[in-house]
């Protein structure tokens, strides 16, 4: 019977303590402390955390002295950008009057919050002021204090010689243009602060309008190329058919290890095996940037033209290195504009998601522009230049396939897989 008593007490301990511990909540800059993290969004404050075992004042102390070391170098900042004598009896003066301004007190600095872990009797306070507020409150202090001392200053030199009026009276000139002074850098500054401010905003909008279209991955291709992406996965394989008349048109696979990337490219005409091209490409910059991302490659090409009217002896490879790249331009109808150069061919294509906000990357639309200077490499027309337009869907998770007129005389559809 004792027993049965002695496990019901226990019971009852520990839901009570557990009950107890589920309510006490712990302020979040409470906890960022305690895992050694400064508080959120810590670049656009200075704040000062004191801890104490002994009492709330003790901790207020603590929080008031970290604050006063946090805005230390600020204010120095500002003795240096206001304070234009620097001999004599203005710079003491000045001295004592930075000693003043870093007296968090007097500037009307008070503790933001309080809070006393009731399981181990801490007791914790925080000082958290935006940076705008107090530098301009700074600011503020400096023009009122700097003004004062400088004119005490020249009544005492007035005094020890003649013409006391006359001193006072260029005097008054002189301090109404060190106001207007102070007044214009005070303006300058509120001024970067708007600027400031605004950027903020334009990029949280940005962000909002833009987010996921900046989180996505680039396409790896537009028509005939392949840019500087690498594929999301280790392999990636394309077909690609010709529709008029109907035929095998490309081959393509691809393998990605590390930042590198090799593949072989076959294309063939009229059915018959006609170029082959074998590409080392290494990315040297992976999509850098927060909103217009770059990414470039670096590559190697080795290739021949005509293989299928050639013996084995005949074949000759040549070799060519190429540079691409892309950049993403989210306000410019979702887009993605790439960049491919060898000594055979240069392009320049754009890839736009104009419906991203209904269809995310289900539907495309692309358009590629070809200048080659390789006769070898032209189509049957010997043009050198070519506009070559298509729309790509997105069929599956990893498979997109390709609408596209190419060469100035075909239609083809390519599928492209990456797994």
């Amino acid at each position: 019977m004792k027993s049965k008593y002695l496990i019901l007490l226990f019971l009852f301990l520990f839901f009570t303590n557990t009950f107890s511990q589920e309510q006490i909540q712990i302020p979040e800059w409470v906890q960022r402390y305690q895992k050694g993290k400064p508080i959120k969004n810590a670049s656009e404050y200075y704040f000062g955390i004191g801890v104490s075992n002994k009492s709330k004042s003790d901790a207020d102390t603590k929080a008031r002295e970290e604050f006063a070391k946090n805005i230390e170098i600020q204010v120095k900042c500002i003795q240096k950008d206001m304070l234009q004598e620097k001999n004599g009896r203005v710079w003491e003066n000045f001295v004592s009057i930075l000693e003043i301004v870093t007296d968090v007190n007097l500037l009307g600095i008070n503790i933001t919050e309080k809070f006393q872990n009731p399981k181990t009797g801490e007791f914790y306070s925080i000082i958290q002021v935006q940076k705008d507020e107090y530098n301009k409150i700074v600011y503020d202090e400096l023009t009122r204090k700097l003004e004062k001392t400088i004119y005490e200053s020249k009544i005492e030199e007035a005094k020890e010689q003649e013409g006391l009026r006359k001193v006072q009276a260029e005097f008054k000139l002189w301090l109404q243009k060190e106001k207007d002074k102070t007044e214009r850098k005070i303006q300058k500054f509120q001024l970067k602060q708007k600027k400031k401010q605004e950027m903020k905003k334009m990029i949280n909008q940005f962000k909002n309008e833009y987010g996921d279209f900046i989180k996505s991955k680039p396409p790896e291709r537009v028509i005939s190329f392949w840019n500087a992406e690498l594929p999301i996965k280790n392999n990636k394989a394309s077909l690609e058919l010709g529709m008029n008349p109907f035929s095998i048109h490309s081959l393509y696979y691809a393998h990605k290890f590390w930042k590198l990337e090799l593949s072989s490219y076959s294309e063939f005409n009229k059915n018959k095996f006609d170029k082959q091209d074998i590409l080392l490409k290494y990315q040297v910059l992976p999509n850098s940037g927060a909103f217009y991302k770059t990414t470039v490659s670096l590559g190697f090409i080795v290739y021949d033209n005509e293989i299928s009217d050639k013996n084995s002896k005949d074949i000759k490879v040549k070799y060519t290195p190429f540079i691409t790249g892309n950049i993403t331009l989210p306000n410019l109808h979702f887009s993605y504009i790439s960049l491919y150069g060898d000594i055979r061919k240069y392009s320049i294509g754009i890839v736009s998601y104009a419906l991203y906000g209904h269809l995310n990357d289900k539907l495309s639309v692309l358009l590629e522009l070809d200048y080659i200077p390789d006769k070898d490499h032209r189509n049957r027309f010997n043009d050198s230049f070519l506009i070559q337009p298509g729309i790509r869907f997105k069929t599956a998770k990893n498979v997109y396939s390709t609408l596209a007129y190419k060469n100035n005389e075909m239609v083809t559809l390519s599928v492209d897989l990456t797994f």
